[in-house]
């Protein structure tokens, strides 16, 4: 490979990464083979991450053709926006569409998809600031499940330099 060849290249590849959305966090928990229980919580603990006006949090699942259901649900518990304030959501999160086909990008058996959580606003972020995931799906275990992951990007690419001291829930 010629020089010009390897500068246009490189370049390329610098335009095609400076145009996606960047990543502050992102975390994969793996689930037993033995399946996800009732009682089993998955738990982020979310740290590194800058000051931002705002973050978006999203959810990716990935499941493989054993997973009997074209949903879960699951339960959030954060206290990103608070360190002294848990946050509690219920999510309803479809995995297939209404044929049965998995949503989302697979390989073999193996799809992956991602679901937009919210937007947090004005993140507080401590030694304790977590996530954590509770299934709340009727099975005491639940097959089929491979890895629960979140991922953070922020919504601004400028930190916010002058964060007040109010804190601001996001519901």
């Amino acid at each position: 490979m010629n020089k010009s060849n390897l500068l246009l290249s490189l370049l390329a590849l610098f335009l095609l990464s400076s145009c996606s959305k960047k990543y502050e966090y992102h975390q994969f928990c793996s689930i037993p083979k033995e399946g996800w229980s009732k009682t089993d919580t998955l738990s982020f603990t979310i740290s590194d991450l800058q000051e931002y006006k705002s973050v978006d949090l999203s959810i990716n699942i990935r499941n493989d053709y054993s997973y009997p259901y074209k949903d879960i649900y699951i339960a959030c518990l954060e206290n990103i926006t608070d360190s002294s304030i848990i946050h509690i959501d219920t999510l309803h999160l479809q995995l297939a569409d209404k044929d049965g086909f998995w949503i989302g990008k697979g390989m073999g058996h193996l799809f992956q998809s991602t679901h937009f959580y919210k937007i947090i606003k004005k993140p507080q972020l401590t030694d304790s600031t977590t996530l954590r995931i509770i299934p709340l799906m009727k099975d005491t275990l639940l097959m089929g499940l491979q890895d629960i992951g979140i991922h953070i990007t922020h919504s601004s690419d400028v930190p916010d330099q002058h964060l007040s001291a109010k804190k601001q829930i996001i519901r």
